[in-house]
Parts: structure tokens; sequence; C-alpha cells
């Protein structure tokens, strides 16, 4: 299971802006996982979801 990044920072989880920036970090992954697709090249490294930091 991937480590809780407000645990880790101190963040409240609960806080509006936490909540915000944590749903812009997984829109900008779905862009860069789309691109990575598309492109056809696996050279680039995107990083697993499952190992990723989450609040």
């Amino acid at each position: 299971m991937a480590p809780n990044i407000a645990d880790l920072v101190g963040l409240d989880p609960s806080d509006p802006g936490v909540r915000r920036e944590h749903a812009a970090v997984a829109r900008d992954m779905d862009v860069i996982e789309a691109l990575v697709e598309r492109s056809g090249r696996r050279r680039y490294h995107v990083p697993d979801r499952r190992q990723g930091l989450t609040v």
C-alpha cells in the first residue's frame, strides 16, 4: 500500500486545499500517462499509481 502523503508531511487530508492539490496531481498523471501511451514510446518512466503517494 502506498504511503499517505498527509501522514508523511503532516497535512490534514480533510482540508479542501489539500484535496484540490491531490486532484490536480491526479489529473496531471492522467495526462502524462495518455501522452506516453499515444507516443508509443516506453522509454519514459511513468510511475504506477499503486506505487504513488495518496491523500
